[in-house]
């Protein structure tokens, strides 16, 4: 029974081949990808066993699936099999057997089985299984339906997804083997087993085969309808979307694989345009990449035959074809109306599709592009009747989804695109009659988009459609802006809130209620697609990058602000990338509109709104912030969660990028307002105060900033949050109510470590050369820092774990090369821990990168220079990079690299190029040497190519932050020193000397580091001893300008060319692809030069000689005639020809700007480090695509070309790599102005020298000839600027920079030449105080030299400073405006050379001796003596000065240049000019009343002390007196002094008498003792004349009026003080105690300016003393209070000198104190006196000169504890001199350094006093006691004049009134003076052995002499008056003194005047003295 049922069994079924069975394809698809996709139990926990068992069971059953799809998946199409006979029988049994399953036969699945084979060309059998699997599913298993063609076309579509989720399995199983993500290793693991034996198997070589045999066949015989085709082009679309490389591939050659592919392409376009949607499709698919889009336009683009219906009328058959017609009667295109195919065109009969009518393929060609354009047109134009499932409405999908992606992959098609109606194809079918007259000229692409638009939002508002018209739009406004604007502003898309003329009238700028509005809400947001939205702001970002704000444009951006920005996230999403794309393209848009510099006022409103709601909108804010959500974390999170795709995690980090640029640029331009309202600095935004302290979750917001340091999956971001940091920096420290420090937000350890090594990475070399803008960043970041935040500097770069001791770096690490080497040398890039060792790193590659990468190396010094300018608030850090072993080796590497010498010597070579008809040839480049002696100044640039002079730029940027570093590194050594000696100076009370080991050294913990420190001084040494280097040709490496004024003026004309020619097509309408805004500022011009009656009168001539070219005005004319007459200028050297062309082109000469203004760079920075290259002054790229000249085409209109246009930004880029080197240059300059400044000038402004003999020296030569090349370059760099037609910037910078050195080094010339020609040579060293350094001290001279004592100079140095005052002329002159000043923008160039003017003046009147009168004579006779060569130079001194006399005159009206420019005047006129010469000149252009006005308002100090000294020179001679008299000037300074006294700057209180107790001088003393002096003088220079009488009335009045102030001048200590402190001292020195030591303190004091104020006072009284009468009628009883005074301060000198006639030693400590207070003063303390004596007052100043004042001693026992204050920042750019010094806790000019008892050096006591045996005259000690015995001389003079003429009148009476006879000093007052007078005078002449030779000794014998000759006139009138004669005691003393001075007398010529005075006054005082 059992072989019985098993044959029924057998029977039953038929076996078959079980491989035509196959398991769902789709089903398998579906499993892979939920498998994939659902979450795992074990993400972050543990298993579970029946957790672990289900995860075992699932992994088996999909390991199943894939081994029973094995054979499958490795074949693919080739297992499914063609019909066969087999199959077909097989079918008629009940059952088939396939393999392990039984398939049972169903008779209607049969039937319709046999009918899908055929339909499908499948296997039978197959065939079965797919309409039974077709069934189940697509039918639920209910009965077949009619198998009719719906029922065979959808078995087709089920049969193709098989096929196609086959090829999605085996894709998904080869893809996922890329995946990195651990969650899914447990899929990775179940699927790799049947890759790898897929792999094994040759799948790939296997796919191949199937591709080429599947694709090449033909199709199928059946399908005879097109309907056929849609899954065969949905199968290619697949095949190609996506796939550039295939695209490629396909245009670019006939391959066997894309023959018959292109084959069904062109098959399908024979029967356009009645079939379109497919190829439509088809050609989308295959736009990928630009080539492959450009191909695809080229295809619709071309002329190609025409198909339609055509229903045949009788005889239409071609009798020679049958399968030909011919169209009696012109046919239209289909669907294209306008387009015509012409009656009697033949067509090919494609096909048959109902009775007659036929579809015909027409010998009539049309551009496919056309059709399609005119065929959108015509279904939109349907309306109302536009329905979804219209094959129109297919068709536009398809067109526009087409259009989007061509333009999409290329930009360029959109100007094919818009030139559409003007090509070459459109042209041909328009001259063969194909188009009818309404579309010539009338194809608009734009206007059939924005058509398109308004059609489809009125009546089918489809998003996807409207959203692929604004994506085509907008890649059409680039070329056509403002036309784009205006077109969609006319749609309903837009309507109703705005029209096209700008805003609404609500005046709000929103649109709340507009269709796209109405779209948003009630379509995207309802279906969570937000495709429009996306394309909107596509195109607000179009508009706004081509400089559209207003309108329509600045409604869409606020409307995206307050809608889109504020309320997206809170939309709902279907896909999650949409809502982080829309936030990044929103804030890209917000921060292109703040970022952008408008000029319309519409712009401008419109940034301001959007600034002020991004500063204070809470609800802009917090949209803002919610995209900071996701921080770094998350993103990192995000990287690896399998769930979000890669675009997603792209637009996040787009969006976080974007946010941090927008605040980014939101703060700096609050910066920017900040920095110009320094005083009052704007209150914090809330933008700001949320920044700082607001939280994004537990992180401050500043450190989730931060954080994005570290991220390295996107380097944008790192970048972004970089310059945001930046810009926070200067806003944490204005933040209120207090600075904010952003170190603080980073405080934790572990992200300070984080962020350590993120920055150790984003400065490592790889990353500078692979990522410059990041490195860029990185460094401006720590740049910012330093100046702003320099605890942010120190966290970032050094790690806050390692305490600053932990070594001599303070880094904690090793800090040698080969520790280095060991450290990070050998390691990957990730070695570095922190960034001062990435920066290290680059710093020692420093020889590499100076040729390789110069640009590196000057941003890491620059940092580097900007670390140390910062000063000790980041000392830790300096001296950790300090102590690195090779440091100085490292940096200085640029130095001494012969690169950049390479390239300077071939610019400074006789290069091929011909010199230039503008270029004086003396100033012309010729051949260097190697050690670069050079005879020009002018350095031809010409054959150097771009790449070279940028080079050179950044190598000359590597120097100056050399040269800054080391300037900076001596002022903060010298600083430290300085502080650590102040605080040595207070605890012990004395200053230790540095010279030759006395003192010790410094005691200081940092004395190591200072010591360190010195090796950048050496450096500089060692620069300087180079052997190709010499001070003067250091010089010349950097004044030798760089600068080509032929490459900027070729630029500027080529420019000014350009506009001129963009001008004129702009006249004409044509603004092809013009930036909105360069379009306005063409307007702008273009509408003024029209105005112009030039212009006027050449449009009128041009009109009325009828001249004319198609599309041009009279006036485009007009311009396009000059544009063509400055191009022959240019390039053929043609003229423009004088008449209305060279005036017109003359008014459009600056026209230039336009372009050089163009620029979305900032201006330069002194915190930033220069961009140097196509940017740095015509930034090329924003001008190209400003100009858009891409898109200009060639039309009657067009005036300039793309090839002008290219030849012109050629141009301005040479022209930028020349100011680029030019600018690195002058930087150089003025970081070379700063060592000199630091390193030969102490804090006190004094020079260093050392003399030693192995000392480093510039001898006084070497100086000389610097300042010669400096003289050289200034003629240069002048004559440049007088020559230029419009002067660059740069010409007055470098300018200013030569002539601010040529200063120091006159600074240095002056005193050594004056040292050198009265003593041994010494020379100059780049020294700098050290400790235990004995060869390093301050200038000191060491011969006597008082300061009326004046020396001689050579020949040389006369030459020497008359080529400085020549080029000082020079520079002035050519600086002055027109009108004959100096304009204000020239300060930094006109304040230098007026000081090196006067410095020459000083220099030569110091030098040569001075008059002092106008004569000039001693000037004179010393030039003569020097020789012809310095008379020459003396007189050329003279004309010089002379010629800038009119210059100086009317400069002292500008308050920059008065002093400097009076001083000179001054100096001139007193010194130099006969009053002959300069006295016209001056009254002719020097305005006295405008000057003295200045006074009376109130103007600064030295203005003051300038107008005033002036005016007591001219005082001195007659005719100035009288110019001055005329002007009033003696009421004019009573006002002034009144004005004093009501500010409180001058008080009788404030005035103390040359010896009195201390108080604190008046603020103004200098203005008050100045206008004493010109009252007085003014007195005795016009006395007997004229004009006297008014004189003498107005200084009566001055008198009157200032009594109190005058008689201020006469108070004295009074006699019982002095007493009180004798005793005091007395009684301390009994006791054994040292008087200071005691608590002695100086009881009287007395000073220069002191003594100088009382002399002036008695000055004038002499010369109100003779006119008494007038006097005392006047001015009542005020002669007798001035004498009274006079007496007083006459009887101290008298009394205090007299005491002083002893040994010095034995007659006791005197109580005076006279230190010096001005840096003169106290640098005459340092010269020996002259006079030498030890009597009188001599003695008794020169013991004084060391006393501690009273107030200065208190403040020095007050000190505290020595703390050196911290060094105030250098801010760059700032001339930095050692003369800035700063303020400690006490003056250290009180504490004199003295020399030892036993050793000759100086010695103090215990409170700083010099003891007095140790005292030593010095030239400052004999000029106050000259002072002290002139004022004794003028009283006397005074007291003579007032006794004269009573006298006079009682000898003439005969009798005697004594009541009328004026009071007299005493006798001992009289007798003392004379005591003192004569033993000076005898100890002067034993001295000099009786012969007085010297004329400062003269003068002082002579003005001794003269107060004897006083005393004893008053005593001779008291003889006469009063009877009185002198006791017989006092006659002998006197004609004893008298006896041993009269050989003195006798032996002097000098003297014989004051000798014959003598021997007629002694007999009448002394009888019997002869």
């Amino acid at each position: 029974m059992a072989s019985v049922a098993a044959a029924i069994d057998r029977a039953a079924h038929v076996n078959v081949d079980a491989s035509l069975y196959w398991n769902s394809h789709s089903e398998l698809f579906e499993y892979i990808e939920k498998y994939g996709q659902e979450p795992r139990e074990d993400a972050g926990q543990d298993l579970s066993e029946e957790a672990e068992h289900r995860q075992e069971s699932r992994a088996k059953q999909f390991a199943s699936k894939l081994e029973a799809h094995h054979e499958w998946l490795l074949n693919t199409f080739t297992m499914f099999k063609g019909p066969s006979e087999s199959s077909k029988s097989a079918l008629n049994d009940r059952a088939l057997k396939l393999g392990s399953r039984m398939v049972t036969i169903k008779e209607e699945i049969k039937a319709a089985a046999l009918q899908v084979s055929t339909h499908l060309d499948l296997d039978q059998v197959q065939s079965y299984i797919l309409v039974a699997r077709f069934v189940r599913v697509d039918r639920g298993g209910v009965a077949l339906p009619p198998v009719d063609r719906a029922f065979l076309e959808k078995v087709s579509l089920f049969y193709y997804v098989e096929r196609q989720c086959l090829l999605k399995c085996l894709r998904s199983l080869l893809t996922f083997q890329e995946a990195r993500d651990s969650d899914v290793s447990r899929y990775i693991s179940i699927m790799r087993p049947e890759v790898q034996k897929l792999v094994a198997e040759k799948v790939e070589d296997k796919i191949v085969q199937i591709l080429k045999k599947h694709v090449t066949s033909s199709r199928p015989k059946h399908v005879t309808d097109f309907e056929g085709f849609d899954v065969l082009v949905e199968i290619l679309c697949d095949i190609f979307r996506r796939e550039e490389e295939l695209c490629s591939a396909f245009w670019a050659s006939d391959s066997e694989l894309d023959g018959p592919i292109r084959s069904f392409m062109f098959s399908i376009h024979k029967q356009f345009p009645c079939v379109i949607v497919p190829l439509l499709e088809l050609l989308r698919s295959q736009c990928e990449g630009a080539w492959a889009a450009e191909c695809v336009y080229d295809f619709l683009h071309r002329l190609t035959p025409m198909a339609s219906m055509y229903e045949l009328p009788s005889g239409a058959f071609d009798e020679q074809d049958a399968t030909s017609v011919r169209t009696p009667k012109d046919l239209t295109v289909p669907g294209a109306p306008g387009l015509l195919i012409p009656a009697g065109t033949s067509g090919q009969i494609l096909r048959s599709m109902d009775n007659f009518v036929v579809l015909v393929q027409w010998q009539c060609e049309h551009s496919s592009i056309l059709v399609l354009l005119l065929r959108m047109a015509e279904i939109v134009k349907q309306g109302p009747g536009l329905q979804s499932d219209d094959s129109g409405i297919r068709e536009l999908r398809a067109f526009l989804s087409l259009l989007d992606k061509m333009l999409e992959a290329n930009h360029v098609l959109a100007q094919l695109l818009l030139d559409l109606d003007h090509s070459a194809v459109v042209e041909v079918t328009q001259s063969l009659g194909r188009v009818q007259d309404r579309l010539s000229g009338n194809i608009s692409v734009v206007k059939m988009i924005c058509l398109v638009v308004h059609e489809l939002v009125l009546h089918f508002p489809d998003v996807e459609m409207i959203a692929a018209c604004l994506r085509i739009l907008s890649s059409f406004v680039p070329c056509y802006p403002d036309m784009v604007l205006q077109e969609i502003s006319k749609t309903s898309l837009l309507q109703p809130a705005m029209d096209v003329d700008g805003l609404p009238s609500s005046g709000e700028w929103a649109l709340a209620n507009s269709q796209i509005h109405n779209l948003l809400l009630s379509s995207e947001q309802t279906r969570g697609l937000y495709p429009l939205t996306l394309a909107a702001l596509q195109f607000m970002q179009a508009l706004v990058d081509r400089g559209l704000y207003s309108g329509a444009a600045g409604g869409l951006v606020l409307y995206m602000e307050t809608e889109i920005l504020v309320k997206h996230a809170t939309w709902r999403y279907l896909r999650r990338v949409e809502r982080w794309q829309i936030s990044a393209k929103v804030l890209q848009v917000l921060q292109s509109v703040i970022g952008a510099e408008l000029t319309s006022e519409e712009g401008t409103q419109l940034k301001r709104m959007v600034t002020e709601s991004l500063l204070h909108d809470t609800l802009v804010l917090n949209a803002l912030f919610q995209v900071l959500a996701v921080d770094t974390h998350g993103l990192q999170e995000l990287q690896y969660n399998r769930t979000v795709g890669r675009a997603e995690i792209e637009a996040v980090e787009e969006a976080i990028c974007a946010l941090l640029n927008l605040l980014s640029q939101v703060v700096e331009n609050v910066n920017a307002i900040a920095s110009i309202s320094k005083k009052d600095l704007p209150p914090m935004s809330p933008l700001e105060v949320a920044i700082f302290n607001r939280s994004l979750g537990s992180e401050p917001m500043v450190s989730v900033i931060a954080s994005f340091l570290q991220y390295s999956h996107c380097m944008s971001l790192p970048e972004a949050a970089a310059k945001l940091l930046s810009n926070l920096c200067p806003a944490a420290w204005r933040a209120r109510p207090h600075p904010v420090t952003l170190a603080s937000y980073l405080s934790s350890s572990g992200q300070a470590l984080q962020l350590q090594r993120a920055l150790a990475s984003l400065l490592e070399e790889e990353t500078a050369l692979t990522l410059p803008t990041l490195f860029s960043a990185v460094i401006h970041l720590l740049v910012s820092a330093t100046e702003w935040q320099p605890t942010l500097v120190e966290l970032l770069l050094f790690p806050p774990e390692v305490p600053s001791s932990a070594n001599a770096s303070g880094t904690g690490r090793p800090t040698s090369d080969s520790d280095m080497a060991a450290t990070s040398g050998s390691t990957s890039p990730s070695a570095f821990e922190n960034g001062l060792d990435a920066l290290w790193a680059i710093v020692r590659s420093s020889d590499r990168l100076l040729k390789s990468n110069p640009r590196v190396l000057s941003e890491v010094l620059f940092l580097l220079a900007s670390m140390w300018q910062s000063g000790s608030v980041l000392y830790r850090l300096i001296d950790a990079v300090r102590a690195k072993t090779t440091f100085w080796q490292s940096i200085s590497s640029c130095l001494f690299s012969q690169s950049s010498e390479e390239v300077l010597l071939r610019a400074m070579s006789k290069g091929p190029a011909p010199l230039s008809s503008n270029i004086n040839k003396d100033w012309a480049a010729v051949i260097g040497s190697s050690t670069m002696e050079l005879d020009s100044h002018h350095v031809s640039n010409a054959t150097l190519k771009k790449q070279e002079l940028l080079f050179l730029a950044y190598h000359l940027q590597c120097e100056a932050s050399v040269l800054q570093l080391v300037s900076f590194d001596i002022f903060l050594h010298q600083h430290m020193v300085d502080a650590n000696a102040t605080s040595k100076e207070k605890e012990t009370g004395k200053l230790l000397l540095l010279e030759d080991g006395q003192g010790g050294g410094l005691a200081s913990s940092k004395e190591a580091g200072m010591t360190a420190a010195l090796q950048g001084l050496q450096v500089i040494l060692e620069w300087s001893k180079h052997s190709s280097l010499s001070p003067a040709s250091v010089m010349r490496r950097y004044t030798l300008s760089l600068y080509d004024k032929e490459t900027q003026r070729r630029a500027q004309e080529e420019a000014r060319a350009l506009v001129v020619g963009i001008m004129a097509q702009w006249m004409t309408g044509y603004e092809r692809g013009l930036h909105m805004e360069l379009s306005r500022r063409i307007a702008d011009i273009s509408r003024k030069i029209s105005e112009l009656p030039l212009m006027k009168e050449l449009v009128g001539q041009y009109s009325s000689r009828m001249y004319s070219k198609r599309g041009m005005t009279a006036e485009a004319l007009v311009m396009s005639d000059v544009y063509h007459h400055l191009c022959g200028e240019l390039e053929g050297g043609r003229e423009v020809p004088p008449g209305a062309f060279r005036e017109l082109s003359d008014l459009l000469k600056d026209s230039y700007s336009l372009l050089k203004n163009v620029s979305s760079a900032k201006g330069p920075s002194s915190r930033r480090h220069p961009l140097y290259g196509d940017r740095f002054c015509y930034d090329v790229e924003v001008i190209s695509s400003w100009l858009g000249y891409e898109w200009w085409i060639e039309v009657p209109q067009q005036v300039v070309s793309g090839t002008v246009v290219e030849g012109t930004l050629r141009s301005m880029r040479r022209a930028n790599a020349v100011l680029s080197a030019s600018n690195a240059q002058l930087l150089a300059l003025n970081a070379w102005e700063a060592v000199m400044a630091v390193a030969m000038f102490d804090c006190r402004g004094e020079i260093r020298c050392s003399s030693g003999p192995d000392a480093d020296s510039w001898k006084l030569k070497d100086i000389a000839d610097s300042i010669h090349e400096l003289c050289k370059a200034l003629e240069h760099s002048s004559r440049a600027i007088g020559s230029a037609a419009v002067c660059h910037g740069y010409l007055h910078s470098i300018t200013a920079a030569q002539a601010r050195l040529l200063v120091v080094f006159l600074r240095l010339w002056c005193p050594m030449a004056r040292r050198t020609e009265q003593g041994p040579s010494e020379s100059l060293a780049l020294a700098i105080v050290q400790p235990n350094d004995s060869r390093v001290k301050s200038y000191r001279g060491k011969g006597p030299m008082p300061t009326e004592e004046r020396g001689s100079i050579d020949a040389a140095g006369v030459a020497l400073c008359a080529q400085v005052v020549k080029t000082a002329v020079l520079g002035l002159k050519v600086h002055a405006a027109s009108q004959g000043s100096f304009r204000r923008e020239e300060k930094e160039s006109v304040i230098p050379l007026l000081s090196a003017f006067l410095l020459v003046l000083e220099h030569l009147r110091s030098s040569m001796g001075e008059s002092g009168n106008g004569e000039n004579k001693g000037l004179h006779e010393n030039a003569m003596d020097c020789g012809m060569d310095a008379t020459d130079a003396y007189a050329e001194v003279i004309l010089n000065g002379l010629s800038a006399l009119p210059l100086l005159c009317l400069s002292a009206f500008n308050k920059d240049y008065s002093s400097l420019s009076i001083a000179i005047i001054n100096l001139l006129c007193r010194n130099y000019l006969a009053p002959p010469t300069w006295l016209p000149i001056v009254s002719r252009h020097f305005s006295f009343p405008d000057i003295i006005g200045r006074l009376l308002i109130g103007s600064p100090r030295q203005f003051d002390d300038s107008v005033l000294g002036f005016f007591l020179s001219m005082t001195q001679m007659e005719e100035g007196a009288r110019l001055l008299q005329d002007v009033q000037i003696i009421k004019k300074l009573s006002k002034f002094v009144q004005a004093m006294e009501r500010k409180q700057w001058l008080t009788p209180e404030s005035i103390e008498g040359p010896f009195s107790g201390i108080r604190p001088e008046a603020e103004r003393e200098g203005e008050w003792q100045l206008t004493i002096s010109i009252v007085a003088s003014v007195l005795d220079t016009l006395e007997g004349k004229e004009e006297s009488v008014g004189v003498v009335e107005h200084a009566l009045d001055f008198v009157g009026t200032h009594s109190d102030l005058l008689l201020s001048a006469f108070h004295v200590v009074p006699a019982a003080t002095i007493s009180k402190g004798r005793e005091a001292l007395g009684s301390a020195s009994s006791r054994g105690g040292h008087g200071a030591s005691a608590g002695f303190e100086p009881w009287v004091c007395t000073s220069m300016a002191s003594l100088g104020r009382t002399e002036r006072v008695v000055l004038l009284l002499c010369g109100m003393a003779r006119h008494t009468a007038r006097w005392t009628h006047l001015l009542p009883g005020s002669q007798d209070a001035f004498k009274q005074g006079c007496m007083r301060v006459l009887a101290y000198i008298a009394r205090e000198g007299a005491g002083r006639l002893g040994k010095g030693a034995g007659a006791g400590a005197p109580g005076l104190s006279c230190t010096p207070n001005s840096r003169e003063e106290r640098m005459a303390t340092k010269r020996d006196g002259l006079v030498g004596s030890k009597k009188g007052w001599f003695f008794i100043c020169e013991v004084g000169a060391t006393r501690v004042s009273a107030s200065s001693a208190s403040r020095a026992r007050a000190l505290k504890a020595p703390v050196p204050t911290p060094i105030p920042s250098v801010k760059r750019g700032e001339t930095l001199s050692m003369s800035r010094t700063h303020s400690f806790n006490g003056p250290s000019s009180t504490a004199i350094v003295i020399r030892n008892s036993t050793t000759g050096e100086m010695g103090t006591d215990k409170v700083g006093n010099r003891k007095e045996d140790s005292a030593r005259p010095s030239q400052y000690s004999d000029d106050l006691a000259i002072h002290v015995y002139r004022l004794a001389l003028l009283i006397l003079k005074f007291l003579c004049m007032l006794a004269q003429e009573p006298l006079s009148t009682m000898e003439e009476r005969g009798h005697y009134d004594y009541s009328q006879f004026p009071e007299l000093p005493s006798p001992e007052v009289l007798h003392a003076l004379q005591d003192q007078c004569m033993a000076i005078l005898l100890e002067i002449g034993e001295r000099e052995s009786g012969d007085i030779g010297n004329p400062c000794l003269q003068r002082v014998c002579l003005m001794l002499a003269a107060i004897i000759e006083r005393t004893l006139y008053l005593e001779a009138c008291a003889v006469k008056a009063y009877g009185i004669v002198p006791s017989p005691m006092r006659t002998h003393s006197f004609e004893k003194y008298y006896s041993q001075l009269r050989p003195l007398l006798q032996a002097n010529r000098f003297l014989d005047a004051t000798l014959t005075s003598l021997r007629s006054v002694v007999p009448i005082v002394h009888t019997g003295v002869m």
